[in-house]
């Protein structure tokens, strides 16, 4: 699953000479136009029309088309005036509508729009902004839109779930696939066979980045077989039109995310892809069934079903809008081997005597006397933050560990040894001592 970074990798910005618009008191206000030229993102999502002819795709937050065989894109959507992050797009089966994920003003979830760029309609709302709804496919009628929805815990002890569910278009109801395989647990990247009756998935955790086995379930039944040449480790599974190849990503010998393609009869996956850098968002299979399109190394490409060597697919993206003009101050580097002043820190706290302050720097918990000089007491992880310190003033407690599975830790102020405190499922931070200091 990506992130939601601005995805560009080579960007050439001009700025025009700055016209006065108008003025207040003493204070002008001038605008610059800013233009961008990209021909490169550092994680595209895309989707092919059905006839072929287009490719729509996500970059600088909004959805661009442009022609299959590659050239200057057209924008579908606006985030400089939506103040928007326009992502993941997938063609409806007759072409003209789009879905995607995307983010207006708070409004988080999927949304609709078209090819002749009017405004985006939302299709659904997420509860917790810290959730996710994408992954999105239409079934082949074009009246359903399967989706991962990703919810987070409740709680620290609870974990992430990623389940299917099911959109219809024209009602909004959305209900959930209950998959009734117990090894199924989590489902995420769902794409419709093309009878419509089954949808592949990904038995993966969500937010994960490693992928998972891809099931084939019974969209009437919820039943799951595994699909047989499936890898431990697949992402984004997508059928041949005539269904009888599944196309998926999944790590090479060197762990690189590459695009594979087996038969969905049987045989062993042949590996159609050696780049660097495949961004394992979507493939997606001509209308003839005899080439895949798909992102890698920062652009577009198209390879053979059969093998061979893939083709890029150029593109430019241009995008121009006006601003106020800043007049920033230069940026100040510091000087390689000059020591340089520490103004930011991860944790601070005053001991109970109001004398001392200690602090969570640059992977060391620091003591430093009121008006005095900083002394590094120990070694902590980089991540380690919020300070406590005991009541007799001998011990700082503190937390660090992974995101959302941290743990609370204690170092002896005069020693510096440090001893673990907790090992729990889940997150524990915020230390703080009980009077008596227990």
């Amino acid at each position: 699953m990506r992130g939601f970074m601005p995805f560009i990798a080579l960007v050439l910005i001009g700025a025009a000479c700055a016209r006065r618009e108008r003025s207040f008191g003493s204070s002008d206000l001038r605008t610059e136009p800013i233009s961008i030229r990209v021909h490169e993102g550092t994680t595209l999502a895309l989707d092919l029309s059905p006839d072929g002819r287009s490719i729509v795709i996500d970059l600088l937050g909004q959805l661009w088309q442009m022609p299959a065989a590659g050239g200057d894109a057209r924008a579908l959507t606006n985030a400089v005036q939506d103040t928007a992050e326009d992502l993941d797009p997938s063609w409806a089966p007759r072409g003209g509508r789009i879905v995607f994920r995307g983010e207006r003003n708070g409004r988080t979830g999927l949304w609709l729009t078209d090819t002749t760029g009017a405004a985006p309609r939302q299709l659904t709302q997420l509860e917790n902004p810290e959730g996710f709804d994408g992954n999105a496919a239409w079934a082949p009628d074009g009246k359903t839109i399967a989706f991962a929805r990703m919810v987070p815990p409740r709680d620290t002890v609870r974990q992430w779930r990623s389940r299917i569910e099911l959109l219809e278009v024209e009602t909004g109801g959305v209900r959930e696939l209950a998959i009734t395989d117990a090894a199924v647990p989590d489902a995420r990247d769902p794409a419709w066979e093309p009878g419509g009756g089954r949808l592949a998935v990904v038995a993966a955790k969500a937010k994960g980045a490693d992928g998972g086995p891809i099931c084939l379930v019974d969209v009437g039944s919820g039943r799951a077989t595994r699909f047989a040449a499936s890898p431990a480790r697949a992402l984004a599974p997508a059928f041949a039109p005539d269904g009888k190849q599944l196309a998926f990503f999944a790590p090479d010998s060197a762990d690189r995310p590459q695009l594979w393609v087996a038969a969905t009869d049987g045989g062993a996956p042949r590996r159609l892809t050696a780049h660097a850098d495949v961004t394992p968002t979507r493939a997606r299979w001509t209308p003839d069934g005899r080439s895949l399109v798909y992102s890698a190394d920062g652009r577009l490409w198209r390879v053979s079903a059969a093998g061979g060597q893939p083709a890029e697919i150029p593109f430019t993206v241009a995008l121009s809008f006006t601003r106020p003009r800043r007049n920033l101050p230069p940026p100040v580097f510091p000087e390689p081997g000059r020591a340089q002043h520490v103004r930011a820190f991860m944790g601070l706290a005053l001991s109970p005597d109001a004398k001392t302050v200690a602090m969570l720097a640059l992977a060391k918990l620091w003591v430093m006397p009121v008006g005095g000089a900083a002394r590094a007491v120990a070694e902590v992880p980089a991540e380690a933050h919020h300070l406590a310190w005991s009541p007799d003033g001998r011990t700082l407690a503190w937390s660090a560990g992974r995101w959302y599975q941290e743990d609370l830790w204690a170092t002896d102020v005069a020693t510096g040894a440090t001893r673990r405190l907790t090992a729990l499922p889940g997150r524990e931070e915020h230390p703080a001592y009980s009077a008596d200091g227990r």
